[in-house]
């Protein structure tokens, strides 16, 4: 199947403000999914040396991420590139729909975004054969 279709859906708490939101391609995904690892190589990397001790003492550090996006499989980047395609509704209107807009979504709206796309994106194929098998 083609992923070419959108769902227009309302943001929360942005009356009247809708994103057009559709699911990653596989080839998309791959890609959101690849840039989660390699920036999970880069953390590793980066940690070479560091006593856990330390780590253990810190852990309570605040991150920029949010809970919901640390632990998603799919860069929120990525989803957000290729899964939000238009906006509208008063704030939004009379901007682009583009990169660098979208990296100026607030933590909510943004989180709300990226898990709903991710949501899309990851749903169970079902097989619609009839066949049974």
């Amino acid at each position: 199947m083609l992923v070419t279709a959108t769902q227009k859906v309302e943001v929360p708490n942005e009356e009247g403000c809708f994103f057009h939101l559709r699911p990653l391609s596989g080839a998309e995904a791959e890609q959101a999914e690849r840039e989660v690892l390699l920036g999970a190589i880069e953390l590793m990397k980066a940690m070479d040396g560091v006593d856990p001790a330390s780590m253990a003492r810190n852990k309570g550090v605040a991150t920029t991420e949010t809970e919901e996006e640390s632990s998603s499989s799919m860069d929120p980047t990525v989803l957000l590139r290729f899964g939000l395609v238009k906006w509208e509704g008063d704030g939004y209107a009379s901007v682009a729909c583009d990169d660098k807009n979208k990296a100026l979504l607030d933590r909510e709206t943004r989180t709300w975004a990226v898990q709903t796309i991710e949501e899309m994106s990851v749903r169970p194929f079902v097989n619609g054969t009839g066949s049974g098998h």
